[in-house]
């Protein structure tokens, strides 16, 4: 699953969001997915793997340089939709799913 949200001018990303306070990093995950997909979440099994690094950003809005750790959940989903299209999010941003294999020649 990839998105493509405005601010990045077609750069695709991640699915990701923030921390709402008392919110467990798998509940998360979960309210993130559906925000930034705009589809259920309904994995066919539970966490694959996770991981988190140290990202780097450039905010333009306001000219600061932010550095901050991210975490990502690995589930296996059922695609319900077909590859390659693309469809708006709750937020107004494209989402769509896209083959592993065609991820070079998008980025």
């Amino acid at each position: 699953m990839m998105l493509w949200p405005e601010f990045t001018h077609g750069i695709p990303d991640l699915p990701r969001g923030g921390v709402d306070e008392g919110e467990t990093l798998e509940q998360v995950a979960q309210r993130e997915w559906f925000e930034e997909t705009g589809l259920p979440f309904d994995p066919t099994g539970g966490v694959m793997n996770r991981y988190s690094h140290v990202r780097g950003f450039y905010a333009e809005d306001n000219g600061e340089f932010l550095v901050y750790e991210q975490t990502f959940f690995l589930y296996p989903f059922e695609r319900k939709q077909p590859l390659g299209e693309k469809w708006r999010n709750p937020e107004g941003d494209l989402a769509g799913w896209v083959a592993l294999n065609q991820l070079s020649d998008i980025c």
